[in-house]
């Protein structure tokens, strides 16, 4: 399939559904904060348009995964996407997820997703078998990969043939905020960034296919499609990357 590119509306799930899930996710978050109330990485990601933009990311690489099956949700922290896929598909997935933390921190997210979470103890080697996922979901979390281009051979490993990988908030080298976070503020940013046609060529090293790409716009912490599409160019200066891709045995 082709690789498209443009700005990310959420577009596919109802109205009704998208906040529904959206409510969820603030409820969850609601009692997170009860069980860890000093938490400030809770506090940042409660709020209303980070969980709105969640949900997006979520209705857009939805109907790309397959209908059922074994999902690993990869340096998952508290879990939301894998708290998403049981909301809206209920038992038709088997939900594994890894991190560092110790198990039990994000107990409200993880009890909710009914995941079987591991923790990780290699940099970027995964406890599981060859072939075992039908579907991987890495929510901004290749950036903080110590070895990005490794990691992404180790979910092709664990992948079954033709599953599929997706790859949300992935940081954007010509991102406006990047810039000022770096150069202005010197603190916040990201010390890895991507680009659509540098992470493109990545995934097809490490063997996959790319079916979607697209910018998942963050305009002021959210998502601001009207914008991006009245402006031509504002995409590729004020947004993260998204993408799924399919593994393949050969290309």
């Amino acid at each position: 399939m082709p690789v498209l590119t443009g700005s990310l509306v959420p577009a596919v799930a109802p109205r009704g559904e998208s906040e529904r899930l959206a409510a969820l996710l603030s409820r969850l978050y609601a009692e997170q904060h009860a069980l860890t109330p000093d938490d400030p990485y809770m506090a940042e990601h409660a709020r209303e348009r980070v969980v709105s933009g969640q949900v997006a990311a979520f209705d857009w690489y939805r109907p790309l995964l397959p209908p059922t099956g074994a999902v690993l949700d990869w340096g998952c922290n508290h879990a939301p996407d894998s708290c998403l896929l049981r909301a809206a598909a209920g038992d038709r997935y088997a939900l594994h997820a890894c991190d560092y933390r110790e198990p039990g921190h994000f107990a409200a997210f993880h009890d909710f997703a009914g995941i079987a979470y591991t923790r990780l103890t290699h940099l970027y080697q995964l406890p599981y078998g060859d072939a075992q996922y039908d579907a991987v979901v890495a929510s901004g979390v290749l950036e903080h990969a110590a070895w990005d281009y490794e990691s992404l051979k180790e979910l092709y490993r664990v992948l079954k043939p033709g599953g599929v990988l997706v790859v949300t908030y992935l940081p954007n080298r010509f991102s406006v905020q990047e810039w000022l976070l770096r150069v202005v503020r010197k603190a916040g940013y990201h010390r890895r960034l991507y680009d659509l046609s540098a992470t493109r060529r990545m995934l097809l090293g490490t063997g996959f296919e790319v079916m979607e790409a697209r910018f998942q716009a963050t305009l002021r912490g959210g998502w601001s499609g009207a914008a991006l599409r009245a402006i031509p160019g504002l995409a590729a200066l004020s947004s993260v990357l998204c993408f799924v891709a399919r593994k393949r045995d050969s290309m």
